[in-house]
């Protein structure tokens, strides 16, 4: 049952406790998500039978990756060193299953439905698990980039899908603005994380690319959002094949919403190459830089600096959304030029679709 394990071991020994210091939190091999509320970073584990990554009260289990954001017990992959099956802390299989509708009669004669899970091949889950986790950084479905939310420039693998994944990621394009929108379950924790992406066109993406005189302005700033998410009324499904009785929530705000700050909303001003973070209190008219906000922002020391006030590339936006939730989508309204100095009129950038996975088969975060 442990030969798939000896055999991944054999070629490297996992990631060792990571060096906090040096930023090492970031660099988790399964990736890494994140919103105002919730970080996690799945590092591979060495091959350690001791407290720091074993299960106090569980036995005959070996962890395969951990959460190292938190306190390194938080949440975790590990392998059930009996049947061979890889599995969640929150008693989920972190590979797919075989599920079968079954139709039988209850005592008293009603009908009854449910749905019965099956292992594949539990000895082989490990063996799979990497297999599939390889697949998708070669194949682009993972990539790199700057962790979000983070006070420092590094480099992370974020865990949400890219555009080689078109079920759970999106992207649209209005007046040169590029939004992507991504979401990803996060097993146990019974919410899901989404992700969108904003920037302005540069003339290195080819024909999509517009120029300022023809979408009418240089600069362009975030002014509201209105999100339009597809829930399910009931979160008890009866079975695989049931019909799901769905409502539409729409959610109105400005900019986009972040935690800290005292809630603040954050309005990115977008240029080509880059963007330049503004934010807005509750209840005031006054749009500031974070500096103006906080005085941390002025200080020199990157340990004090949570958040820049300017970046390249995407401006990143992630929040955590209920578990019933079936498919968000919306639009995002724009004023040419900035907020303060107004060259246009408001415009809508659209969000396009992007459904949630309630059953990812693959658990890697």
């Amino acid at each position: 049952k442990v030969s798939a394990l000896k055999a991944v071991y054999s070629f490297y020994a996992g990631q060792y406790r990571p060096d906090y210091w040096k930023d090492g939190a970031y660099h988790g091999l399964f990736g890494c998500a994140s919103s105002d509320t919730f970080n996690c970073v799945m590092h591979w584990a060495e091959p350690y039978f001791g407290v720091f990554h074993d299960h106090s009260d569980r036995t005959g289990e070996l962890t395969i990756a951990y959460d190292s954001w938190g306190d390194f017990s938080r949440h975790k992959i590990f392998l059930d060193l009996t049947s061979g099956q890889l599995e969640c802390d929150d008693d989920f299989y972190a590979t797919p299953t075989l599920k079968e509708n079954v139709c039988t009669t209850t005592s008293d004669g009603s009908p009854w439905e449910y749905t019965m899970e099956s292992l594949i091949k539990p000895e082989e889950s490990l063996l799979v698990f990497f297999e599939e986790y390889a697949r998708r950084l070669q194949c682009g479905y993972y990539y790199i980039d700057k962790f979000p939310n983070n006070r420092s420039d590094n480099q992370s693998i974020l865990a949400y899908p890219s555009l080689v994944d078109g079920c759970h990621c999106s992207r649209a394009v209005t007046r040169g603005v590029e939004v992507i929108a991504s979401s990803v379950s996060v097993m146990g924790k019974f919410f899901f994380l989404y992700s969108v992406r904003i920037r302005l066109l540069i003339p290195d993406d080819g024909d999509e690319y517009t120029t300022a005189e023809e979408r009418g302005f240089d600069t362009c700033q975030l002014l509201s959002h209105r999100w339009k998410i597809t829930k399910e009324r009931n979160q008890l499904r009866q079975s695989l094949g049931s019909t799901i009785d769905t409502m539409v929530e729409e959610i109105n705000g400005e900019g986009v919403f972040r935690m800290g700050q005292g809630s603040c909303s954050e309005h990115p001003l977008l240029e080509e190459g880059g963007f330049h973070v503004f934010l807005k209190k509750p209840g005031i008219k006054a749009i500031a830089r974070p500096s103006v906000l906080d005085e941390q922002y002025d200080s020199d020391d990157d340990e004090k600096r949570c958040f820049s006030n300017n970046g390249k590339g995407y401006f990143f936006h992630q929040g955590c959304i209920e578990m019933n939730s079936q498919l968000i989508e919306g639009v995002l309204q724009f004023v040419p030029g900035s907020l303060l100095q107004p060259k246009g009129n408001v415009f809508e950038v659209r969000v396009a679709p992007v459904n949630f996975d309630h059953d990812p088969g693959f658990v890697y975060i």
